[in-house]
């Protein structure tokens, strides 16, 4: 059972923010910023998705047809594995190790995403977690 207590008087009600650590190369970004980048982040990552629909939706019959459809959505399952199997478990945290063959595979099928060579990619996400889980 909780028991409700009436703050200090010289206490704010709010709870004490820590001062950001500094990290070098890193910027710390006000609310007001992180709050717009979230909305370009969502209509970046929405929009072409909504234009993909509508753009189907207007060339269904005449020059879009349930075999571009399955090619689509095949090709994207395949990248999107190569770079969540390839790239991050199987590159960058060395999740599981495999036969060179199958490694070059999911490599390649990473690079179907088009988000750069595996290497450059390895990098940049090892870098991202150096700071992000601390």
């Amino acid at each position: 059972m909780t028991v409700a207590t009436a703050p200090h008087p010289e206490q704010p009600n709010e709870p004490r923010q820590r001062a950001p650590r500094q990290v070098k190369g890193l910027r710390h970004f006000t609310p007001d910023r992180i709050r717009r980048q979230k909305v370009v982040m969502l209509v970046v990552t929405l929009g072409p998705l909504v234009a993909l629909g509508f753009a189907i939706a207007m060339l269904w019959g005449t020059g879009f047809q349930t075999s571009d459809a399955v090619s689509f959505a095949s090709l994207y399952v395949v990248s999107l594995l190569g770079v969540t199997v390839g790239f991050h478990r199987m590159l960058t945290h060395a999740g599981f190790d495999t036969k060179p063959w199958v490694r070059n595979t999911w490599a390649v099928l990473g690079t179907l995403s088009v988000e750069g060579a595996p290497v450059n990619w390895v990098a940049d996400h090892r870098r991202h977690h150096a700071h992000s889980d601390e």
